[in-house]
């Protein structure tokens, strides 16, 4: 597999900083959609946060 390329460019969360590392998956067609959207809960709204703080890189 590894000389069709595959994995190349991968970065392995566990090599960096809280085991994060901002990295896109998914198709075009969905790229940068939210799939959490946090309720009345303030639980929900730490979640919300802390997934915010990841992708912008300030975790």
């Amino acid at each position: 597999m590894k000389e069709l390329d595959y994995g190349k460019g991968y970065k392995y969360s566990h090599d960096h900083p809280g085991n994060f590392v901002t990295q896109e998956f998914m198709p075009d067609e969905v790229k940068g959609a939210t799939f959490f959207k946090a309720g009345s809960s303030k639980r929900e709204q730490d979640i919300e946060k802390e997934i915010k703080m990841r992708w912008e890189g300030k975790y």
